[in-house]
């Protein structure tokens, strides 16, 4: 879609750079490498993968769950090397402790069953090995018919884990103007970084 494509869209461009920046510096807190390895949930044609190629991590490292098939068929070409499972994020085929890294970027705020939100939350945590970093929107965003902001009481919630530290990923588009700080710190997609 044109409105999320950073080469056709200069504010969905900007925000996929404050998105990257982000979630590199959210990398740098924790024990992470080039050589661990990276699923994403809900990854569709695997444009949250940027940031962890930008770290080094190679693409036989990197995998991308999605129930959509044809995000499926986007990904080899655009990212050859990087695994594809085709599947629902609450029934994952991977095996226990499979990945260093499980991470979710704006899909958990669409789940607003609550028993769904846990399944795909224990399924997250049962493949990964060591961190899981959520990057999503802070607060319901109105636009969007349904959808939750995802918070750190709910993700410590939801995964039954500490959050380790949360990173503020980008401003409120009138903060540069009113300079209100920490008013509009809330405000906008957050990083939740968890340990399993």
């Amino acid at each position: 879609m044109k409105r999320n494509d950073p080469l056709q869209n200069t504010y969905a461009a900007k925000s996929a750079a404050r998105n990257i920046t982000a979630t590199l510096l959210a990398l740098g807190r924790i024990d992470f490498n080039r050589d661990k390895s990276v699923l994403d949930v809900g990854g569709g044609g695997g444009g949250s993968l940027l940031p962890y190629m930008l770290a080094g991590v190679a693409a036989e490292n990197l995998a991308v769950a999605d129930a959509d098939e044809a995000a499926g068929r986007e990904i080899g070409p655009r990212f050859p090397g990087v695994r594809f499972y085709g599947c629902d994020a609450e029934r994952m085929p991977m095996a226990d402790n499979s990945f260093d890294l499980v991470t979710a970027s704006g899909v958990l705020y669409q789940i607003t069953d609550e028993t769904k939100a846990k399944r795909v939350a224990s399924e997250m945590r049962r493949v990964c090995r060591g961190h899981i970093l959520v990057n999503d929107w802070s607060l319901r965003v109105p636009r969007l018919q349904a959808g939750r902001g995802i918070t750190k009481r709910w993700c410590e919630h939801i995964f039954g884990a500490k959050v380790l530290f949360t990173l503020h990923v980008q401003p409120h588009a009138f903060d540069r103007w009113l300079r209100l700080g920490p008013l509009t710190a809330s405000v906008g997609r957050k990083i939740y970084v968890l340990k399993v």
